[in-house]
């Protein structure tokens, strides 16, 4: 099958500053590419480690606009991108027969609406709970028309993939073709848990990963320390990895006076993170808003017990005391309680450890997810014919 895959950022290195949605984007095209499908990619901004350029083979790059500091020249770049990819896809399905269109995110619809339009079965996905409203009420003009292409795309759609339930609510009906809901994948075989781990040595590792930003409730997440460093006997370390402010949730230790317990180990590649993953014991995610964060996924994959916000799409993933907790966003005494609970039970532990290794293996491996994709490019290609007979 020949694919055509479009988004507005294809990152495929080790590096871990890569974002959550880059890392879907990365794993989609590969994991299909590994399965010995032709995939094209096309977007503004391209990196690909040597590992992978045997595995994709084309890559369409056309001015890398969102780097460019200056606005002027950044639209002018945008707008050149937007008849470049117009034109290069036009002649890749010409030429190459593309039986598939999948633009992986539902973002930059300015630069891929005309794409969705080029008589061949488009993919839409995957929709999360977005921050617009799906209306055209919006007064300022630009917005107005940003709303316009997203409904464009949509209703060109063959299919639309949602990430998770929730966001099935946002999309008008009338625009709802073949709706799927895709969770986010983890690579079951890379992360994976230690053999060794001791649960019942005389000190926790309390992890953390994510962007060092309020979103992810780093902040909460640092009080909560606080309130257990003066009330815990237990011995526990906390590691934070990412990117992002360091500095100022460095300062923000010192104030707690939590900064000798507290290491930042900022961006690993994937080899140390998942070190790290395997050497700790709790995994906490105190997000304001999430949906299918991929740390929760690798986690989990590693046999973590988790701690994550009841928020979005989390309790999709994390069943409340079966393979982790839940608690408030934005609640640091409730998250303290719910990571004293766990440093306490060594059973519990165990128990959800075993847990998140099992549903990650059966549910979430990249594996099950590109079989369910390679179904609905099948589907929306028979469906597609049908429709123009």
């Amino acid at each position: 099958m020949n694919i055509l895959y479009s988004y507005a950022s294809f990152r495929f290195t080790d590096k871990e500053e890569v974002g959550g949605e880059e890392k879907v984007a990365w794993g989609t095209v590969y994991g299909m590419a590994k399965r010995g499908h032709i995939c094209y990619v096309m977007s503004p901004e391209i990196e690909l480690s040597r590992d992978y350029e045997n595995i994709i083979p084309i890559f369409i790059k056309r001015c890398a606009f969102r780097k460019e500091k200056n606005k002027v020249m950044r639209k002018i770049k945008a707008y050149v991108f937007l008849l470049e990819s117009y034109k290069q896809a036009k002649k890749l399905i010409k030429k190459k027969k593309i039986d598939v269109i999948h633009h992986i995110r539902p973002s930059y619809p300015g630069f891929f609406s005309p794409v969705s339009g080029l008589g061949v079965p488009f993919v839409l996905g995957g929709i999360t709970v977005p921050y617009r409203e799906w209306n055209n009420q919006n007064k300022r003009i630009s917005e107005r028309i940003k709303i316009y292409l997203w409904n464009k795309m949509l209703s060109n759609s063959s299919a639309v993939l949602f990430e998770v339930k929730e966001a099935f609510k946002y999309v008008p009906d009338k625009y709802r073709n073949e709706s799927y809901l895709f969770y986010n994948g983890v690579d079951t075989q890379f992360f994976y848990p230690s053999s060794d781990k001791n649960m019942t040595k005389d000190y926790l590792n309390i992890l953390f990963v994510g962007r060092l930003m309020p979103l992810k409730g780093i902040d909460v997440f640092l009080e909560a320390v606080s309130i257990l460093s003066k009330k815990l006997d237990r011995n526990f370390r906390v590691k934070i990895a990412g990117w992002g402010e360091i500095d100022r949730y460095k300062a923000l230790c010192v104030d707690k006076k939590i900064d000798k317990i507290v290491d930042f180990c900022g961006v690993l590649d994937r080899d140390k993170l998942r070190k790290l993953y395997q050497s700790s014991d709790i995994f906490v995610l105190p997000s304001r808003k999430d949906n299918g964060p991929n740390s929760l996924l690798e986690a989990m994959s590693c046999g973590l017990p988790v701690i994550a916000s009841n928020v979005m799409g989390i309790p999709e993933i994390v069943s409340h005391d079966t393979n982790g907790l839940l608690v408030p966003p934005s609640d640091p005494v409730a998250l303290a309680d719910a990571i004293e609970v766990l440093m306490l039970d060594d059973k519990r532990r165990q128990l959800m450890s075993e847990n998140n290794r099992q549903l990650m293996v059966s549910r979430f491996d990249w594996n099950v997810y590109v079989d369910r994709l390679e179904k609905v490019y099948r589907d929306v290609q028979k469906s597609f014919s049908y429709s123009r007979k």
